[in-house]
């Protein structure tokens, strides 16, 4: 199927817009572009055009961290890849763990301080309170043991 060239190029201005702004998967950007009308065809083209501005690799680099910035875990973190109909790359248990383990001080301070009264309250309360933010069993236990090590250590 044909298209005319203004409308690729109003799908390539439009593309660039959107990366201008933040960091975008391919699978994203294609999704923007057929709620937008392009054809599979024409967002194929686009994708291609803008193919040296898009790292897939990037992408889950950059969301990952910002999702620890966020206190938001690793099961909100999938569940809104899902959403986003975004497969999870190779590697991503090695990328989410390094990670983590980069931020562990940094989210067990954030979550003492943001989840003072629930720590408060007991061991149960923060782990509910971290449940709701996404993370999984093991993470909860991390942050935990990490934040009665910096108690510990003040």
């Amino acid at each position: 199927m044909k298209y005319e060239a203004p409308d690729a190029k109003r799908g390539f201005v439009y593309v660039c817009r959107l990366l201008s702004r933040r960091g975008y998967h391919s699978a994203e950007i294609r999704h923007k572009l057929l709620s937008k009308g392009y054809s599979e065809e024409m967002a194929a083209d686009i994708l291609e055009q803008v193919g040296g501005l898009l790292n897939d690799e990037l992408f889950f680099d950059a969301f990952v961290w910002q999702q620890l910035g966020k206190l938001h875990g690793t099961v909100y973190m999938e569940h809104s890849l899902r959403m986003k109909d975004i497969a999870l790359p190779t590697g991503w248990d090695e990328l989410r763990e390094r990670h983590f383990a980069e931020r562990l001080d940094e989210l067990a301070r954030r979550v003492a301080r943001k989840y003072q009264e629930a720590l408060q309250e007991g061991r149960w309360a923060l782990e509910q309170a971290l449940w709701r933010r996404g993370f999984d069993q093991q993470e909860i236990l991390r942050i935990m043991e990490r934040i009665g090590e910096l108690t510990h250590e003040e």
